[in-house]
Protein backbone atom coordinates (compact mmCIF):
# COMPACT_ATOMS: atom_id res chain seq x y z
CA UNK A 1 0.00 0.00 0.00
CA UNK A 2 3.14 2.19 0.36
CA UNK A 3 3.16 2.83 -3.34
CA UNK A 4 -0.06 3.52 -3.54
CA UNK A 5 -0.03 6.39 -1.27
CA UNK A 6 3.15 7.81 -2.89
CA UNK A 7 1.03 7.88 -6.03
CA UNK A 8 -2.01 9.18 -4.79
CA UNK A 9 0.05 11.93 -2.89
CA UNK A 10 1.09 13.23 -6.56
CA UNK A 11 -2.04 13.28 -8.31
CA UNK A 12 -3.05 9.99 -9.76
CA UNK A 13 -6.50 9.26 -9.53
CA UNK A 14 -7.96 7.28 -6.75
CA UNK A 15 -9.31 4.54 -9.01
CA UNK A 16 -5.98 2.76 -9.70
CA UNK A 17 -6.41 1.38 -6.18
CA UNK A 18 -8.41 -1.23 -7.75
CA UNK A 19 -5.50 -2.37 -10.18
CA UNK A 20 -3.09 -3.05 -6.55
CA UNK A 21 -5.74 -4.83 -5.22
CA UNK A 22 -6.25 -7.29 -8.72
CA UNK A 23 -9.15 -5.81 -9.59
CA UNK A 24 -9.23 -4.74 -13.21
CA UNK A 25 -10.77 -1.57 -14.35
CA UNK A 26 -13.12 -3.48 -16.94
CA UNK A 27 -14.75 -5.35 -13.90
CA UNK A 28 -15.95 -1.97 -13.01
CA UNK A 29 -16.92 -0.65 -16.60
CA UNK A 30 -14.21 1.68 -16.74
CA UNK A 31 -12.12 2.30 -19.74
CA UNK A 32 -8.67 0.51 -20.16
CA UNK A 33 -7.82 3.21 -22.36
CA UNK A 34 -7.99 5.92 -19.53
CA UNK A 35 -5.99 3.84 -16.89
CA UNK A 36 -3.36 3.21 -19.52
CA UNK A 37 -2.65 6.55 -20.70
CA UNK A 38 -2.75 7.18 -16.15
CA UNK A 39 0.13 5.11 -15.87
CA UNK A 40 2.41 5.19 -19.19
CA UNK A 41 4.91 7.18 -17.44
CA UNK A 42 4.87 5.18 -14.19
CA UNK A 43 6.19 1.94 -14.33
CA UNK A 44 5.68 0.71 -10.89
CA UNK A 45 1.41 1.26 -11.70
CA UNK A 46 2.00 0.27 -15.15
CA UNK A 47 2.69 -3.38 -13.82
CA UNK A 48 -0.69 -3.27 -12.05
CA UNK A 49 -2.62 -2.66 -14.88
CA UNK A 50 -0.91 -4.14 -17.33
CA UNK A 51 -1.94 -7.97 -16.76
CA UNK A 52 -5.51 -6.41 -16.83
CA UNK A 53 -5.78 -3.93 -19.86
CA UNK A 54 -2.20 -4.94 -21.88
CA UNK A 55 -1.44 -1.05 -22.09
CA UNK A 56 1.70 -1.85 -24.27
CA UNK A 57 0.26 -0.90 -27.27
CA UNK A 58 -1.66 1.90 -25.66
CA UNK A 59 1.89 3.19 -23.94
CA UNK A 60 4.37 2.25 -27.10
CA UNK A 61 5.03 4.24 -30.19
CA UNK A 62 5.26 2.96 -33.96
CA UNK A 63 8.61 3.44 -35.36
CA UNK A 64 6.93 6.59 -37.44
CA UNK A 65 6.23 8.09 -34.10
CA UNK A 66 8.84 7.86 -32.14
CA UNK A 67 11.03 9.38 -34.71
CA UNK A 68 8.34 12.12 -34.90
CA UNK A 69 8.13 12.56 -31.38
CA UNK A 70 12.19 13.23 -31.43
CA UNK A 71 11.83 15.94 -34.51
CA UNK A 72 9.56 17.75 -32.33
CA UNK A 73 11.92 18.17 -29.41
CA UNK A 74 14.42 19.26 -31.89
CA UNK A 75 12.56 21.91 -33.79
CA UNK A 76 11.25 23.17 -29.65
CA UNK A 77 14.79 23.23 -28.45
CA UNK A 78 15.88 25.40 -31.71
CA UNK A 79 12.91 27.44 -31.08
CA UNK A 80 14.10 28.12 -27.67
CA UNK A 81 17.81 28.92 -28.91
CA UNK A 82 16.70 32.27 -30.84
CA UNK A 83 13.62 35.33 -30.15
CA UNK A 84 12.50 35.13 -33.60
CA UNK A 85 13.63 32.71 -36.57
CA UNK A 86 13.30 34.38 -40.09
CA UNK A 87 11.72 31.12 -41.40
CA UNK A 88 9.05 30.85 -38.41
CA UNK A 89 9.07 34.37 -36.48
CA UNK A 90 6.23 33.40 -33.72
CA UNK A 91 8.73 33.44 -31.01
CA UNK A 92 10.19 31.17 -28.07
CA UNK A 93 6.82 30.78 -26.35
CA UNK A 94 4.58 30.59 -29.56
CA UNK A 95 7.00 28.54 -31.03
CA UNK A 96 6.78 25.81 -28.05
CA UNK A 97 3.24 25.90 -27.81
CA UNK A 98 3.15 24.95 -31.68
CA UNK A 99 5.62 22.06 -30.98
CA UNK A 100 3.38 20.92 -28.04
CA UNK A 101 0.33 21.27 -30.31
CA UNK A 102 1.76 19.06 -33.13
CA UNK A 103 2.51 16.40 -30.42
CA UNK A 104 -0.59 15.83 -28.91
CA UNK A 105 -2.39 15.86 -32.62
CA UNK A 106 0.37 13.44 -34.41
CA UNK A 107 2.53 11.49 -31.90
CA UNK A 108 -0.63 11.07 -29.40
CA UNK A 109 0.90 10.75 -26.13
CA UNK A 110 -2.47 10.70 -25.24
CA UNK A 111 -6.15 11.72 -25.91
CA UNK A 112 -6.26 15.70 -25.69
CA UNK A 113 -9.38 15.98 -23.31
CA UNK A 114 -7.03 13.60 -20.85
CA UNK A 115 -3.49 15.37 -20.63
CA UNK A 116 -4.54 17.90 -17.99
CA UNK A 117 -5.57 14.97 -15.91
CA UNK A 118 -2.48 13.28 -15.98
CA UNK A 119 0.02 14.30 -13.35
CA UNK A 120 2.46 12.21 -15.16
CA UNK A 121 2.92 14.43 -18.18
CA UNK A 122 1.82 17.64 -16.92
CA UNK A 123 2.99 18.85 -13.46
CA UNK A 124 0.56 21.57 -12.54
CA UNK A 125 2.16 21.55 -9.19
CA UNK A 126 5.48 23.54 -11.01
CA UNK A 127 2.86 25.66 -13.24
CA UNK A 128 0.94 26.72 -9.93
CA UNK A 129 4.49 27.30 -8.14
CA UNK A 130 5.63 29.51 -11.23
CA UNK A 131 2.65 31.23 -11.66
CA UNK A 132 2.66 32.59 -8.02
CA UNK A 133 6.06 33.40 -7.92
CA UNK A 134 5.79 35.90 -10.85
CA UNK A 135 3.03 37.75 -9.40
CA UNK A 136 4.86 37.77 -6.45
CA UNK A 137 7.95 39.52 -7.85
CA UNK A 138 6.06 42.01 -9.79
CA UNK A 139 4.29 43.53 -6.43
CA UNK A 140 7.89 43.60 -4.55
CA UNK A 141 8.76 45.81 -7.68
CA UNK A 142 5.41 47.76 -7.33
CA UNK A 143 5.97 48.34 -3.75
CA UNK A 144 9.76 49.71 -4.41
CA UNK A 145 11.07 46.96 -2.14
CA UNK A 146 13.22 46.04 -5.14
CA UNK A 147 14.58 49.68 -4.82
CA UNK A 148 15.42 49.77 -1.40
CA UNK A 149 17.82 46.16 -2.36
CA UNK A 150 19.56 48.66 -5.43
CA UNK A 151 19.94 51.63 -2.97
CA UNK A 152 21.56 49.15 -0.68
CA UNK A 153 23.84 47.34 -3.49
CA UNK A 154 25.18 50.68 -4.38
CA UNK A 155 25.75 51.91 -0.94
CA UNK A 156 29.56 54.06 -0.34
CA UNK A 157 30.59 50.86 -3.53
CA UNK A 158 33.88 51.97 -4.21
CA UNK A 159 35.09 49.43 -7.34
CA UNK A 160 34.48 47.82 -10.42
CA UNK A 161 35.18 44.26 -7.84
CA UNK A 162 32.87 45.48 -4.79
CA UNK A 163 29.67 45.96 -7.33
CA UNK A 164 30.30 42.85 -9.00
CA UNK A 165 30.29 41.09 -5.88
CA UNK A 166 27.44 43.15 -4.52
CA UNK A 167 25.45 42.19 -8.06
CA UNK A 168 26.29 38.57 -7.72
CA UNK A 169 25.16 38.61 -3.85
CA UNK A 170 21.73 40.37 -4.91
CA UNK A 171 20.95 38.26 -7.97
CA UNK A 172 21.51 34.96 -5.78
CA UNK A 173 18.96 36.25 -2.57
CA UNK A 174 16.76 37.42 -5.27
CA UNK A 175 17.29 34.06 -7.20
CA UNK A 176 17.11 31.71 -3.95
CA UNK A 177 13.50 33.60 -3.44
CA UNK A 178 11.90 34.23 -6.33
CA UNK A 179 13.37 32.26 -9.11
CA UNK A 180 16.65 32.91 -11.74
CA UNK A 181 14.02 33.83 -14.46
CA UNK A 182 12.48 37.33 -12.14
CA UNK A 183 15.74 38.04 -10.65
CA UNK A 184 17.47 38.74 -13.94
CA UNK A 185 13.94 40.00 -15.34
CA UNK A 186 14.48 42.54 -11.82
CA UNK A 187 18.09 43.51 -12.39
CA UNK A 188 19.25 43.81 -15.83
CA UNK A 189 18.17 47.12 -16.51
CA UNK A 190 19.22 48.75 -13.09
CA UNK A 191 22.56 47.07 -12.62
CA UNK A 192 23.65 48.04 -16.88
CA UNK A 193 22.41 51.21 -15.83
CA UNK A 194 24.23 51.48 -12.77
CA UNK A 195 27.26 50.09 -14.80
CA UNK A 196 27.35 52.91 -16.71
CA UNK A 197 26.52 55.22 -14.27
CA UNK A 198 29.44 54.74 -12.32
CA UNK A 199 31.55 54.43 -15.17
CA UNK A 200 32.28 50.65 -16.11
CA UNK A 201 31.81 48.41 -19.01
CA UNK A 202 28.14 46.65 -18.56
CA UNK A 203 29.79 43.16 -19.98
CA UNK A 204 31.31 41.42 -17.05
CA UNK A 205 28.23 42.47 -15.16
CA UNK A 206 25.27 41.09 -17.53
CA UNK A 207 27.82 37.74 -17.30
CA UNK A 208 28.24 37.59 -13.32
CA UNK A 209 24.51 38.27 -13.58
CA UNK A 210 23.46 35.44 -15.21
CA UNK A 211 25.99 32.88 -14.21
CA UNK A 212 25.04 34.08 -10.25
CA UNK A 213 21.38 33.64 -10.74
CA UNK A 214 21.99 30.54 -12.05
CA UNK A 215 23.92 29.08 -9.13
CA UNK A 216 22.60 31.04 -6.88
CA UNK A 217 18.80 29.67 -7.75
CA UNK A 218 20.18 26.14 -6.87
CA UNK A 219 19.92 26.83 -3.11
CA UNK A 220 16.38 26.31 -3.11
CA UNK A 221 13.67 24.51 -4.03
CA UNK A 222 11.86 27.41 -5.79
CA UNK A 223 14.99 28.83 -7.17
CA UNK A 224 14.11 27.91 -10.53
CA UNK A 225 11.31 25.75 -12.59
CA UNK A 226 13.79 22.62 -12.52
CA UNK A 227 14.29 23.01 -8.29
CA UNK A 228 10.35 22.78 -8.58
CA UNK A 229 10.33 19.63 -10.56
CA UNK A 230 12.84 18.23 -8.32
CA UNK A 231 10.81 19.22 -5.69
CA UNK A 232 7.38 17.49 -6.75
CA UNK A 233 9.59 14.26 -7.59
CA UNK A 234 11.87 13.73 -4.95
CA UNK A 235 9.30 14.66 -2.11
CA UNK A 236 12.88 16.71 -0.22
CA UNK A 237 11.63 19.11 2.84
CA UNK A 238 12.57 22.38 1.85
CA UNK A 239 14.58 23.14 4.98
CA UNK A 240 16.57 19.99 4.17
CA UNK A 241 17.32 21.27 0.68
CA UNK A 242 18.43 24.38 1.54
CA UNK A 243 21.05 23.44 4.13
CA UNK A 244 22.56 20.89 2.06
CA UNK A 245 23.07 23.37 -0.78
CA UNK A 246 24.23 26.12 1.39
CA UNK A 247 28.42 25.06 1.32
CA UNK A 248 28.51 23.83 -2.04
CA UNK A 249 26.43 27.29 -3.51
CA UNK A 250 28.01 29.46 -1.41
CA UNK A 251 31.84 28.27 -2.76
CA UNK A 252 30.77 27.84 -5.81
CA UNK A 253 29.87 31.88 -6.24
CA UNK A 254 32.96 32.72 -4.18
CA UNK A 255 34.65 30.76 -6.97
CA UNK A 256 32.84 32.52 -9.78
CA UNK A 257 33.94 36.22 -8.24
CA UNK A 258 37.09 35.25 -8.28
CA UNK A 259 37.41 33.74 -11.97
CA UNK A 260 35.29 36.87 -13.40
CA UNK A 261 37.74 38.91 -11.77
CA UNK A 262 40.42 37.19 -13.01
CA UNK A 263 39.10 36.83 -16.68
CA UNK A 264 37.70 40.79 -16.65
CA UNK A 265 40.83 42.16 -14.58
CA UNK A 266 41.71 44.82 -17.35
CA UNK A 267 37.96 45.42 -17.98
CA UNK A 268 36.94 46.04 -14.85
CA UNK A 269 40.35 47.84 -13.73
CA UNK A 270 40.96 50.25 -16.48
CA UNK A 271 37.97 52.12 -15.91
CA UNK A 272 37.36 55.89 -14.70
CA UNK A 273 37.08 56.62 -10.99
CA UNK A 274 33.10 56.14 -9.58
CA UNK A 275 31.04 59.21 -10.67
CA UNK A 276 28.86 60.71 -8.13
CA UNK A 277 24.93 59.43 -7.65
CA UNK A 278 21.92 59.50 -9.75
CA UNK A 279 20.46 62.84 -8.47
CA UNK A 280 23.18 65.42 -10.03
CA UNK A 281 25.76 63.77 -11.72
CA UNK A 282 27.42 64.90 -15.47
CA UNK A 283 25.08 64.96 -18.19
CA UNK A 284 27.89 62.54 -19.88
CA UNK A 285 29.77 59.68 -18.51
CA UNK A 286 33.22 58.54 -20.11
CA UNK A 287 33.44 54.61 -20.81
CA UNK A 288 36.61 53.74 -22.69
CA UNK A 289 36.24 55.80 -25.83
CA UNK A 290 32.64 56.71 -26.14
CA UNK A 291 30.49 58.63 -23.97
CA UNK A 292 27.28 57.56 -22.39
CA UNK A 293 24.04 60.07 -22.47
CA UNK A 294 22.50 61.38 -19.49
CA UNK A 295 19.61 59.48 -20.60
CA UNK A 296 20.75 55.90 -19.43
CA UNK A 297 20.44 57.45 -15.58
CA UNK A 298 17.33 57.89 -14.13
CA UNK A 299 15.85 60.94 -12.91
CA UNK A 300 15.62 61.54 -9.23
CA UNK A 301 12.30 59.55 -7.89
CA UNK A 302 12.20 57.31 -11.11
CA UNK A 303 11.75 53.45 -10.51
CA UNK A 304 15.20 51.50 -11.32
CA UNK A 305 13.26 48.16 -11.34
CA UNK A 306 13.34 46.10 -14.33
CA UNK A 307 10.54 43.85 -15.95
CA UNK A 308 8.72 46.63 -17.12
CA UNK A 309 6.83 47.14 -13.81
CA UNK A 310 8.54 50.67 -12.41
CA UNK A 311 8.49 51.03 -8.55
CA UNK A 312 5.92 51.75 -6.31
CA UNK A 313 4.54 54.98 -8.27
CA UNK A 314 3.20 52.23 -10.59
CA UNK A 315 0.73 51.65 -8.41
CA UNK A 316 -2.55 53.39 -8.52
CA UNK A 317 -2.32 55.67 -5.32
CA UNK A 318 -5.20 56.86 -3.60
CA UNK A 319 -6.75 59.84 -5.01
CA UNK A 320 -6.02 63.05 -2.97
CA UNK A 321 -3.28 62.52 -0.68
CA UNK A 322 -0.99 64.78 0.80
CA UNK A 323 2.84 64.43 -0.30
CA UNK A 324 3.00 63.70 3.15
CA UNK A 325 0.41 60.82 3.11
CA UNK A 326 1.34 59.86 0.38
CA UNK A 327 4.96 59.13 1.63
CA UNK A 328 3.40 56.93 4.94
CA UNK A 329 1.31 55.01 2.33
CA UNK A 330 4.18 53.70 0.23
CA UNK A 331 6.27 53.70 3.54
CA UNK A 332 3.73 51.29 4.62
CA UNK A 333 2.97 49.52 1.58
CA UNK A 334 6.61 48.62 1.62
CA UNK A 335 6.82 47.23 5.21
CA UNK A 336 3.19 45.16 4.75
CA UNK A 337 5.03 43.72 1.36
CA UNK A 338 8.28 42.65 3.13
CA UNK A 339 6.15 41.13 6.09
CA UNK A 340 4.47 39.19 3.83
CA UNK A 341 7.45 37.68 1.91
CA UNK A 342 8.99 37.24 5.00
CA UNK A 343 6.04 34.97 6.34
CA UNK A 344 6.08 33.22 2.67
CA UNK A 345 10.17 32.43 3.72
CA UNK A 346 8.78 31.08 6.37
CA UNK A 347 5.94 28.95 5.46
CA UNK A 348 8.53 27.50 3.24
CA UNK A 349 10.34 25.95 5.86
CA UNK A 350 7.75 24.99 8.22
CA UNK A 351 4.45 23.89 5.72
CA UNK A 352 5.02 21.04 3.41
CA UNK A 353 2.93 22.51 0.44
CA UNK A 354 5.11 24.99 -1.38
CA UNK A 355 2.37 25.43 -4.17
CA UNK A 356 -0.30 26.15 -1.21
CA UNK A 357 2.42 28.62 0.38
CA UNK A 358 2.93 30.83 -2.85
CA UNK A 359 -0.77 30.72 -3.65
CA UNK A 360 -1.32 32.36 -0.42
CA UNK A 361 1.63 35.21 -0.57
CA UNK A 362 -0.27 36.00 -3.59
CA UNK A 363 -3.19 36.61 -1.63
CA UNK A 364 -1.70 38.55 0.71
CA UNK A 365 0.01 40.68 -1.52
CA UNK A 366 -2.74 41.27 -3.56
CA UNK A 367 -4.50 42.26 -0.01
CA UNK A 368 -2.07 45.05 0.56
CA UNK A 369 -2.71 45.91 -2.83
CA UNK A 370 -6.48 46.50 -1.82
CA UNK A 371 -6.61 47.89 1.55
CA UNK A 372 -3.12 49.58 1.53
CA UNK A 373 -2.48 51.14 -1.80
CA UNK A 374 -6.26 51.51 -2.06
CA UNK A 375 -6.00 49.50 -5.92
CA UNK A 376 -8.62 47.08 -7.35
CA UNK A 377 -6.16 44.17 -7.58
CA UNK A 378 -6.47 44.24 -11.46
CA UNK A 379 -2.63 45.03 -11.45
CA UNK A 380 -2.38 40.82 -10.37
CA UNK A 381 -2.87 40.17 -13.75
CA UNK A 382 -0.63 42.00 -15.16
CA UNK A 383 2.52 40.15 -13.20
CA UNK A 384 1.63 36.63 -14.77
CA UNK A 385 4.82 35.80 -17.03
CA UNK A 386 2.78 34.61 -19.57
CA UNK A 387 5.14 33.30 -22.12
CA UNK A 388 7.03 31.31 -19.27
CA UNK A 389 4.40 29.51 -17.97
CA UNK A 390 3.50 28.44 -21.89
CA UNK A 391 7.15 27.62 -22.83
CA UNK A 392 6.82 25.30 -19.33
CA UNK A 393 4.18 23.76 -19.95
CA UNK A 394 4.56 22.87 -23.45
CA UNK A 395 7.73 21.50 -22.88
CA UNK A 396 5.90 19.13 -20.59
CA UNK A 397 3.93 17.85 -23.67
CA UNK A 398 6.91 17.51 -26.02
CA UNK A 399 9.07 16.00 -23.39
CA UNK A 400 6.64 13.27 -22.76
CA UNK A 401 6.69 12.39 -26.60
CA UNK A 402 10.14 11.70 -26.29
CA UNK A 403 10.11 9.79 -22.83
CA UNK A 404 7.59 7.38 -24.68
CA UNK A 405 10.58 6.28 -27.85
CA UNK A 406 12.53 5.37 -24.39
CA UNK A 407 15.38 7.22 -25.78
CA UNK A 408 15.75 8.49 -22.02
CA UNK A 409 16.04 5.66 -20.61
CA UNK A 410 18.36 4.01 -23.14
CA UNK A 411 21.01 6.74 -22.86
CA UNK A 412 20.98 6.44 -19.38
CA UNK A 413 21.35 2.91 -19.54
CA UNK A 414 24.28 3.21 -21.82
CA UNK A 415 26.09 5.19 -18.60
CA UNK A 416 24.73 2.80 -16.17
CA UNK A 417 26.64 -0.18 -17.53
CA UNK A 418 29.71 1.76 -18.70
CA UNK A 419 30.52 2.33 -14.82
CA UNK A 420 30.67 -0.80 -12.57
CA UNK A 421 28.17 -0.84 -9.97
CA UNK A 422 26.81 3.12 -10.84
CA UNK A 423 22.88 1.71 -10.84
CA UNK A 424 23.44 -0.15 -7.43
CA UNK A 425 25.40 1.46 -5.31
CA UNK A 426 23.84 4.91 -4.53
CA UNK A 427 27.00 6.78 -6.56
CA UNK A 428 29.22 5.70 -3.66
CA UNK A 429 32.32 5.76 -6.26
CA UNK A 430 34.14 9.15 -7.52
CA UNK A 431 33.63 7.44 -11.41
CA UNK A 432 29.89 7.28 -10.66
CA UNK A 433 29.73 10.24 -9.84
CA UNK A 434 31.80 11.60 -13.00
CA UNK A 435 29.24 9.76 -15.27
CA UNK A 436 26.10 10.93 -13.55
CA UNK A 437 27.16 14.60 -13.72
CA UNK A 438 28.16 14.26 -16.85
CA UNK A 439 25.17 12.64 -18.02
CA UNK A 440 23.22 15.28 -16.51
CA UNK A 441 25.55 18.12 -18.39
CA UNK A 442 25.44 16.34 -21.63
CA UNK A 443 21.89 16.15 -21.85
CA UNK A 444 21.49 19.67 -20.40
CA UNK A 445 23.37 21.04 -23.35
CA UNK A 446 21.97 18.50 -25.96
CA UNK A 447 18.29 19.13 -24.89
CA UNK A 448 18.99 23.18 -25.33
CA UNK A 449 18.13 23.41 -21.63
CA UNK A 450 17.93 22.68 -18.08
CA UNK A 451 14.40 22.14 -18.02
CA UNK A 452 13.91 19.63 -20.42
CA UNK A 453 17.26 17.70 -18.82
CA UNK A 454 15.57 17.51 -15.67
CA UNK A 455 11.99 16.28 -16.94
CA UNK A 456 13.83 13.61 -18.90
CA UNK A 457 15.78 12.41 -15.62
CA UNK A 458 13.05 13.21 -12.86
CA UNK A 459 11.08 10.43 -14.11
CA UNK A 460 13.89 8.10 -14.78
CA UNK A 461 15.42 8.25 -10.94
CA UNK A 462 11.61 8.02 -9.45
CA UNK A 463 11.69 4.42 -11.29
CA UNK A 464 14.99 3.47 -9.20
CA UNK A 465 14.37 5.47 -6.19
CA UNK A 466 16.76 7.66 -6.26
CA UNK A 467 18.63 8.63 -2.50
CA UNK A 468 18.36 12.12 -1.40
CA UNK A 469 22.31 13.09 -3.17
CA UNK A 470 21.17 12.26 -6.74
CA UNK A 471 18.32 14.99 -6.74
CA UNK A 472 20.90 17.15 -4.79
CA UNK A 473 23.76 16.84 -7.66
CA UNK A 474 20.61 16.52 -10.12
CA UNK A 475 19.60 20.03 -9.43
CA UNK A 476 22.96 21.46 -8.91
CA UNK A 477 24.52 20.18 -12.41
CA UNK A 478 21.69 20.87 -14.22
CA UNK A 479 21.13 24.43 -13.32
CA UNK A 480 24.62 25.41 -13.29
CA UNK A 481 25.39 23.17 -16.55
CA UNK A 482 23.09 26.32 -17.66
CA UNK A 483 25.72 28.76 -17.67
CA UNK A 484 27.36 26.40 -20.34
CA UNK A 485 26.06 28.01 -23.55
CA UNK A 486 23.72 31.38 -23.88
CA UNK A 487 21.03 28.99 -24.74
CA UNK A 488 20.87 26.24 -21.60
CA UNK A 489 19.03 28.65 -19.60
CA UNK A 490 15.98 30.54 -19.93
CA UNK A 491 17.29 33.25 -17.02
CA UNK A 492 20.20 33.75 -20.20
CA UNK A 493 18.01 34.29 -22.48
CA UNK A 494 16.34 37.14 -20.62
CA UNK A 495 19.65 38.97 -19.64
CA UNK A 496 20.72 38.75 -23.71
CA UNK A 497 17.34 40.16 -24.12
CA UNK A 498 16.48 43.50 -22.08
CA UNK A 499 20.20 44.27 -21.90
CA UNK A 500 20.13 45.24 -25.31
CA UNK A 501 17.42 47.52 -25.15
CA UNK A 502 18.83 49.95 -22.04
CA UNK A 503 19.96 52.76 -23.51
CA UNK A 504 24.08 53.25 -23.90
CA UNK A 505 24.00 48.94 -22.83
CA UNK A 506 25.57 46.14 -24.86
CA UNK A 507 23.79 42.77 -25.97
CA UNK A 508 25.07 39.58 -24.01
CA UNK A 509 25.88 37.66 -27.52
CA UNK A 510 26.17 33.91 -27.69
CA UNK A 511 30.14 34.03 -28.02
CA UNK A 512 31.02 36.55 -25.54
CA UNK A 513 29.12 34.42 -22.95
CA UNK A 514 30.85 31.36 -24.50
CA UNK A 515 34.13 33.11 -24.29
CA UNK A 516 34.00 32.94 -20.25
CA UNK A 517 31.38 30.63 -19.00
CA UNK A 518 32.67 27.21 -21.06
CA UNK A 519 35.57 26.52 -19.54
CA UNK A 520 34.59 27.90 -15.97
CA UNK A 521 31.07 26.30 -16.12
CA UNK A 522 33.01 22.83 -16.16
CA UNK A 523 35.22 23.96 -13.24
CA UNK A 524 32.01 25.32 -10.91
CA UNK A 525 30.62 22.30 -11.68
CA UNK A 526 33.09 19.82 -10.87
CA UNK A 527 34.10 21.90 -7.93
CA UNK A 528 30.63 21.79 -6.61
CA UNK A 529 29.37 18.18 -7.17
CA UNK A 530 32.52 17.01 -5.27
CA UNK A 531 31.47 19.03 -2.04
CA UNK A 532 27.94 17.40 -2.56
CA UNK A 533 29.73 14.09 -2.69
CA UNK A 534 31.92 14.42 -0.13
CA UNK A 535 29.05 15.75 2.62
CA UNK A 536 26.06 13.29 1.37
Amino acid sequence: MEIVHRYLSSGVSSHIIGNVTGVCPSEHGESCVEHCHEVCFQDELYDYVDPCCDCSEICSLTPFRKVLAIIILLVALLLLAKRRWDYFPVGRAMGVGFCATVTVVFVEIAPPEMLMNLPSVIDMNTLGVLFGLTIISGYMMEFGMIDSLIVLMKFKCNSAFDLLFRSMIMSTMISATLTNDAAVIILTEPIVKMALELGYAPMPFLIALAASANTGSTLTLIGNPQNVLIATASKIPFAQFLLAMFVPVVVCLVLTWALLCMFYYETLSGVAPPIPSLCGGPKDVAINEGTVSSDVVPEEGQSSGGGGHGGHGSLPPAKDLTPEELEVQQRTTKIAGSVVFLALLLGFIFYHSITWCVMLGVLAMLLVEVYVVGGEGASVLRHVDGPLLIIIGSLFIVVGGAQMTGLPDALYNSFTESVPNFDTADLNTWSSLAAFVALIVVLSTLCGGNVPAVMLLAEILQDRHAGNKEWYLLAFASTVAGNLTLVASIANLIVAEKSAYVPGGVELTFFEHLKFNWWSTILIVTVGSSIIYVMF
